[in-house]
């Protein structure tokens, strides 16, 4: 689930903000010829601090506050990071990757062959 959202998102001319702190994908490893410690990571960051909370939207109260959760997260892990790092300093965190696979997307059932349809059928709207 994505907590948040890039304030340039879906606008052509406007000018993307510039992160100065990025989220890295990865694994702790050792240099094989340097034997220093080294992180490999995905080919992507996330500028974090470019991001903006996410509303929650909806009357379902879990998932509004899984939303707040992520967006409290965000805002403890930027001021830590703001607070901790130098420029050009790196860290390792306690946060966990979740990878998820999209949801196929299901059709309409058939014509006529909804379990509702016998009870609709029966309805008088007016």
């Amino acid at each position: 689930m994505s907590v948040f959202n890039l304030k340039t998102a879906n606008q052509p001319n406007a000018e993307k903000a510039k992160p100065e702190f990025y989220a890295n994908i990865g694994i702790p490893s050792v240099g094989k010829i340097s034997g220093e410690p080294t992180f490999l990571s995905f080919p992507f960051g996330i500028g974090f601090d470019v991001l903006t909370p996410r509303v929650a939207n909806g009357q379902n109260q879990d998932h509004i506050d899984e939303v707040d959760g992520g967006n409290l997260l965000w805002a403890k892990a930027l001021a830590e990071a703001r607070a901790t790092l130098a420029p050009g300093e790196a860290m390792v965190t306690h946060l966990m990757v979740e990878i998820r696979r999209v949801k196929s997307t299901l059709e309409p059932s058939p014509v006529g062959s909804n379990p509702h349809s016998d009870a609709i059928a029966k309805l008088s709207v007016f």
